[in-house]
């Protein structure tokens, strides 16, 4: 009897007004600037598009024109600062800011480059917070009232500290190179040497819903937007090749780059080729190209041996791919179902 054997299926505080953290770090409750707006206590907060999010690419959203910003606290730029939109980037590094206990949190592209302090490297990163929901009031309570946000700002924070119990909260970054789905309203902030600054100063502030992508199940902060659950695929490829197979095995030297290279062309209407390389460090994220059809899954040096075993026995071999997001992300599943007898 014919079988099946799965050789991969990846992916891819309200009374304190000053807190003290271990390292002595002082960290103020809430900020001051353009405050009400940034966590929607602000006036004119209903007319944010909570239930009617955009997805976007990254880069479109870093170059959307940039608005005159008010000169008060409480004016809600309209209607550039009531859109919300859904991102999918990457995660790259978080602090705790002293200034306002919110997350600062650095999100890239895949070249994983920010924007530093002098605004070098700009244009491949925007920077999102999470507010601490105890201190939505701002400094000394100078912004009192309720947020509509409150509940999913509330979540949002807790998925991060849950996924991070051990992160530094004293001023510097924590590293973390994750991919990510984030919902949060537009704001524009002033520049002011903020590392991973976009180019048009917009922020994700406050983030609404996060999820990590890291995982074949996302892991979302719960509620609304997004009616919660994990990501929307929006693309799916077949691909299949039969034997017997014309594969070719690269062994490469030592270096940053795969031990080891093997690529099989695909047969049919899905045609285009598989390549997997072989890594015996950091392995990189995968990647599929809609015009070529190239598949590139990257995998552990350990999983060179079981693969060329699995592709010797093998009659038939179908990758499906599938993405999801802006940029997109990859889940390659490979079967390889074994020859009768």
């Amino acid at each position: 009897m014919g079988a099946t054997m799965r050789l991969l299926n990846a992916l891819l505080c309200p009374a304190l007004l000053l807190s003290t953290i271990a390292s002595g770090q002082q960290v103020q409750c809430g900020g001051t600037e353009r405050w009400a707006v940034k966590v929607g206590t602000d006036s004119e907060v209903g007319a944010v598009t909570v239930d009617q999010p955009t997805a976007i690419d990254l880069h479109d959203l870093i170059a959307l024109p940039e608005p005159t910003r008010p000169n008060d606290n409480v004016t809600r730029v309209i209607p550039d600062e009531t859109h919300v939109f859904v991102v999918r980037a990457f995660m790259l590094k978080f602090k705790l800011e002293a200034n306002d206990s919110d997350y600062h949190i650095v999100v890239t592209d895949d070249t994983h480059q920010f924007t530093d302090t002098h605004g070098n490297s700009i244009g491949h990163s925007v920077i999102a917070e999470i507010p601490d929901p105890n201190c939505l009031e701002g400094k000394d309570h100078n912004f009192p009232g309720t947020t509509p946000f409150a509940d999913r700002i509330t979540a949002a924070r807790a998925l991060m500290d849950s996924r991070f119990p051990n992160a530094a909260k004293d001023g510097s970054f924590n590293d973390v190179g994750l991919p990510v789905e984030i919902t949060a309203v537009g704001f524009f902030d002033r520049p002011h040497g903020q590392i991973g600054r976009a180019p048009n100063n917009i922020e994700l502030h406050p983030i609404l819903r996060l999820c990590f992508l890291d995982t074949a199940t996302p892991q979302c902060s719960s509620g609304p937007p997004g009616g919660g659950g994990p990501p929307v695929t929006v693309g799916t490829v077949v691909q299949t090749a039969n034997a017997p197979f014309s594969w070719t095995l690269s062994l490469h030297g030592s270096g940053d780059g795969p031990a080891a290279t093997l690529e099989l062309p695909f047969q049919g209407t899905g045609a285009g080729k598989l390549q997997l390389n072989f890594f015996a460090g950091v392995i990189p994220v995968d990647s599929f190209d809609a015009t070529t059809k190239l598949v590139v899954k990257n995998l552990d040096r350990s999983m060179l041996g079981p693969t060329l075993s699995a592709l010797n026995s093998a009659a038939t071999l179908t990758v499906t791919t599938s993405s999801t997001g802006q940029p997109p992300q990859f889940r390659h599943e490979m079967q390889f179902t074994k020859k009768v007898p």
